[in-house]
């Protein structure tokens, strides 16, 4: 899973082709079991059927006559994309029109993903016109030397025009506002839910669910609940990625072009969001089938 005992390990110590785990059941008895190794192919290919889209990652429930619960699993709309609003507004239209006065909004399984996404749940969330990124910041426009071993899907990328951007003091490079749509104000959509807002969060959270909640607590829109997340709540390495191919090696590697710094006044340098009421899943709630998140949001709702 990215580290150094997984990429090196195995060169360094005699690993044997089977690992033998003892499997303990919720009443204390144990049982072993032998599991052959698998190759590398094998295990990528285990999380393939499991791939998101936003457009089937939307849930939403009623938990009472005043109490809803939406779950968005992920904002990835670039696999199978669609105008994230077909999905959002009848959903928004609908919890309106339930009289729903407090919303428990489940991210804890949401990695991140697309812009458009996140911009149209937020303006779902909020009542006043919000510009969730300050700015997209480039380390350098000059691409010279590697520029013929760089691919991204979007070429003017590959030789960036000086024009679109202006100089930092730092020698960084600020987009300039009329370049990006990431950079627009996000405006309340039609049926922009006004009432109380609680954001479930986990170690899951990272990138775009990261930035969600870090714009929600700007705005003083929602009370979170779970766990610490992973990402950064000052900005991402997102958006724009080159893929650079190593000429003597043919290692690939992924380059971000922007820092997508976040709209907000106040991070803690190199995290995600703390939770204002932690509550972790321990072995004892799993084991028990309980959510001592989603309990709490609703001790909250009912408070």
């Amino acid at each position: 899973m990215g580290g150094g005992v997984d990429h090196f390990g195995a060169f360094l110590w005699d690993i044997p082709a089977t690992a033998r785990l003892i499997l303990r059941s919720a009443d204390g008895s144990e049982r072993e079991v032998t599991m052959d190794r698998v190759s590398f192919t094998r295990w990528s290919d285990l999380g393939r059927k499991s791939e998101a889209n936003f457009k089937d990652a939307v849930t939403y429930k009623a938990l009472s006559d005043n109490v809803g619960y939406l779950s968005v699993d992920t904002f990835v709309n670039y696999r199978e994309p669609v105008k994230p609003k077909t999905i959002l507004q009848p959903l928004f239209k609908a919890i309106r029109d339930a009289q729903v006065e407090t919303l428990i909004l489940d991210l804890r399984r949401n990695g991140g993903g697309s812009g458009d996404a996140q911009y149209e749940l937020l303006a779902n969330l909020i009542s006043a016109p919000y510009k969730p990124l300050r700015e997209l910041r480039a380390k350098t426009l000059d691409l010279d030397g590697i520029r013929p071993h760089l691919w991204t899907w979007d070429s003017r990328a590959r030789d960036p025009n000086p024009l679109g951007f202006s100089k930092n003091e730092d020698g960084t490079y600020a987009l300039r506002r009329f370049v990006s749509s990431d950079l627009k104000t996000v405006k309340p959509a039609r049926y922009a839910f006004k009432g109380e807002l609680i954001v479930l969060t986990s170690d899951t959270n990272s990138s775009g669910s990261t930035n969600m909640t870090a714009w929600l607590k700007e705005l003083d829109r929602a009370t979170l609940v779970g766990e610490p997340t992973g990402g950064s709540a000052q900005g991402v390495t997102a958006g724009l990625q080159f893929t650079l191919t190593l000429p003597e090696s043919g290692v690939r590697l992924r380059l971000p072009f922007f820092y997508l710094i976040n709209n907000v006044s106040s991070f803690e340098r190199g995290l995600g969001m703390s939770p204002d009421m932690p509550a972790p899943m321990t072995v004892e709630a799993f084991r028990e089938g309980r959510d001592p998140a989603l309990e709490m949001a609703q001790r909250i709702a009912q408070s």
